[in-house]
């Protein structure tokens, strides 16, 4: 499954399951309440998870808040928002940094306003939601937005079966590709920071816990770098161009976390041995479970990974679990220097039910992206969970950044 929003002409994506998440809070840390434009009295929460109480002035900026997920497969993951006044309602809302909407079924907020009879809907790259602009009250952890505009969903479709594990969808990209509001969720959270970030934990169920955290960024990166012993990157965003706008050298609007990158497949470990070299952007989606790249550069990228193996299906990537891949290097150029990041045959082979001449089969974790319709498919990568649970992401809204941090040093390498 994915919850990438489309734009433009970007094309569906491959489909997969969903993550259930529930909330562990840790504390004390500053909340707040937000109505509309004002912040209302600031509020301490325990790490018991007793109700808030009212503090005189100030905030605690550390540690940062921890929201834990609860890991299904580690494919994609959901987390618990209160929503409604007076006794909230806990829903399960799928986490994606792919799009910006929040939209929730309008079965489940039967409290929420209706703004007037607009008419609002939600295309992704896999279904369309079709619904109602609304708000109400919600809360992330200890986060609440007195008014928050959302789409009430009324119908959806092409999502099938998936829809029914989750209750709605919390957009965690850029403002420009709201259909209701002008400002995202967490934007109308941050009206009590000087910057409120938020990072993403994903480290599947074989590596320790999952969770989101919210804080002021710099106090993220630090948190961050403290716990993984590791250095960090901070990557510049860049805009979204279409084909058109990039041949007449035009800037596009920053839409996706969409990043400056280089992949890299070597047979050893010097540049003499290098299988392949793809230069372009990658977009960090925490709504998509695998490395996605456009239909060339994925026969490109298997033919390198799988080099001197025996692949059983082509197309979909399966290779005997014993297998050996080649490594695979991304290159990411940062503000103050150069992340170099290893993906090995570990963390590429994904399990599978299959099984050939009773050896077990595994996918390798890439998949192609689907054309658009006229043959032709947008020049960029989109990183997925394969790549997401090998760093710390954290994602700064107000100054288009996204700073990486490895899970390990001996996955890494730095070059000022």
């Amino acid at each position: 499954f994915s919850a990438m929003r489309v734009w433009p002409i970007l094309a569906p994506l491959a489909a997969t399951s969903i993550l259930e998440v529930p909330l562990v809070f840790t504390g004390p840390h500053a909340v707040a309440v937000r109505n509309d434009s004002e912040i209302l009295a600031p509020l301490t929460l325990w790490s018991t998870g007793n109700s808030g109480h009212e503090m005189p002035s100030g905030w605690f900026q550390e540690p940062p808040e921890e929201v834990a997920l609860w890991d299904y497969r580690d494919i994609l993951y959901t987390t618990e928002l209160r929503v409604g006044p007076g006794p909230s309602k806990v829903l399960h809302v799928m986490i994606d940094t792919g799009s910006s909407n929040l939209w929730l079924k309008s079965e489940l907020v039967p409290t929420a306003e209706v703004m007037g009879d607009v008419d609002a809907h939600v295309t992704y790259g896999m279904g369309v939601v079709y619904g109602k602009e609304a708000q109400t009250r919600m809360c992330l952890a200890a986060l609440c937005v007195g008014k928050q505009p959302f789409v009430l969903a009324l119908k959806i479709e092409g999502m099938g079966r998936n829809s029914e594990l989750f209750d709605g969808i919390l957009g965690m990209a850029f403002p420009q590709m709201l259909d209701v509001g002008t400002r995202t969720f967490f934007e109308d959270l941050g009206s009590g920071f000087n910057n409120l970030g938020f990072g993403l934990v994903l480290r599947g169920l074989q590596s320790g816990p999952s969770f989101l955290t919210l804080g002021e960024v710099p106090e993220l990166i630090r948190d961050a770098e403290k716990k993984a012993s590791t250095k960090s990157v901070t990557l510049d965003v860049h805009g979204f161009e279409t084909r058109k706008q990039a041949e007449l050298g035009e800037h596009g609007p920053f839409l996706f976390w969409f990043v400056a990158m280089e992949l890299c497949v070597r047979v050893g470990g010097d540049d003499s041995s290098t299988l392949l070299k793809l230069n372009g952007y990658g977009i960090v989606d925490s709504g998509t479970s695998l490395l996605l790249l456009p239909m060339p550069a994925y026969k490109q990228a298997m033919w390198a990974l799988t080099f001197g193996q025996k692949v059983r299906a082509f197309h979909h990537g399966l290779v005997d679990c014993e297998s050996q891949l080649n490594p695979l290097v991304f290159h990411f150029p940062g503000r103050e220097g150069d992340l170099f990041l290893t993906l090995s045959t570990s963390d590429l082979l994904l399990p599978t039910p299959s099984t050939w001449h009773g050896r077990k089969v595994c996918k390798i974790g890439i998949s192609p992206l689907e054309d658009d319709g006229e043959g032709q498919t947008l020049p960029h990568m989109i990183l997925g969970d394969v790549f997401m649970r090998k760093v710390t992401s954290i994602f700064d809204l107000n100054h288009a950044t996204v700073t990486l941090v490895p899970q390990k040093a001996e996955d890494a390498a730095w070059q000022l």
